[in-house]
């Protein structure tokens, strides 16, 4: 094995390098709301939702700067029952943007109902506008 002769100014310099790459990253912040829509009241004469086991997903910046843009941002379920005897339900959590992303990639849209997300941000419920 061969023997390399650094100066001390470049052996300082990749000391420096080193350092800066194990140094661990700032996690990112959760300023996206995920928004994830399933279908467990099946009012429909078979009892099946054509759209079982397909991923439906919105998301919404909610936080820029630590700062809430909305009123309601709490992480939780929220439900729509429909008089014919569909249940919405709409999953609410915060996520990084990269996860948020990701989600979005595998998502398969929202079926038409971001009407939902506009009601849980703006009022804490889903409801149809009276």
């Amino acid at each position: 094995m061969e023997t390399v002769t650094i100066s001390k100014e470049e052996y300082e310099r990749l000391l420096e390098l080193d350092k800066k790459a194990r140094k661990p990253k700032r996690p990112q912040p959760k300023s996206y709301a995920l928004f994830t829509l399933t279908m467990p009241g099946v009012g429909s004469w078979n009892g099946k939702f054509s759209g079982e086991g397909r991923y439906y997903a919105r998301i919404r910046k909610v936080i820029n700067r630590g700062k809430p843009l909305y009123k309601n941002i709490e992480e939780k379920n929220y439900y729509y029952h429909w008089d014919d005897g569909w249940t919405a339900k709409v999953n609410m959590t915060l996520v990084t943007e990269k996860e948020a992303k990701s989600a979005l990639k595998r998502s398969q849209g929202f079926l038409g109902y971001e009407w939902m997300i506009d009601s849980i941000l703006t009022d804490g419920k889903i409801h149809t506008k009276e």
